[in-house]
């Protein structure tokens, strides 16, 4: 059995490795908020989708890493909000859903 064949039988169990899923998601977010804040701090300039955590970062205290990381979990909430019922906890991982 090849390793995508077992990584797919491992993550096919949707209740048993939803806490799993989310720390794999937890832990990408941060990994784009690192590229996103080093793509900066190199003066690469930002996409358009970290210039919210950008106007932010100008705006506080918290580093571009910290922000972008804490305005795409506020992403995923503002998600889960507005489709209420329809909301279905395997799209976090959305990829796998």
């Amino acid at each position: 059995m090849s390793f995508s064949e077992k990584w797919c039988q491992f993550f096919d169990q949707p209740a048993a490795n939803l806490m799993l899923r989310i720390a794999i998601m937890v832990v990408g977010i941060a990994l784009v908020a690192f590229g996103i804040a080093l793509s900066r701090n190199t003066d690469l300039g930002l996409s358009a989708n970290s210039a919210i955590p950008g106007v932010i970062n100008y705006a506080t205290g918290f580093s571009l890493g910290t922000a972008m990381f804490v305005f795409s979990l506020l992403l995923v909430l503002a998600q889960i909000v507005l489709l209420r019922r329809e909301y279905n906890p395997l799209q976090l991982l959305s990829s796998w859903a």
